[in-house]
């Protein structure tokens, strides 16, 4: 399994988020913060 800062707030985007891709968005915090309301809504 991958681990990263882009797993949170949900387990799931460690998943369904590709490797390469989560190279790429390591440091977008915008992005974290849609994740994270995508999980809640």
């Amino acid at each position: 399994m991958f681990h990263d800062s882009l797993c949170f707030p949900s387990a799931v985007y460690c998943i369904i988020v590709p490797f390469e891709k989560r190279k790429q968005l390591r440091n977008n915090k915008e992005w974290l913060i849609h994740a994270n309301r995508e999980v809640r809504s």
